[in-house]
């Protein structure tokens, strides 16, 4: 993991850590350099109708699964 983000970095790309579930997850990419984030953490999987509605709404959705 570690070497993925440094990689990353070294060509000037941003690294992001996919299916972060858990904050001791988010913590341990954190720790390796790893600052961009997605998964079940921050967001329940979205449909496309309701990642647009959010677009143009600005709200947030809730954490967690459905």
């Amino acid at each position: 993991m570690a070497s993925i983000v440094s990689l990353a970095r070294s060509l000037h790309f941003t690294a992001l850590g996919e299916c972060v579930e858990m904050q001791e997850q988010k913590e341990r990419l954190h720790d390796r350099g790893c600052t961009r984030y997605q998964g079940c953490l921050f967001s329940r999987a979205l449909s496309l109708d309701d990642l647009l509605r959010i677009d143009r709404s600005g709200t947030v959705p809730p954490r967690g699964r459905p």
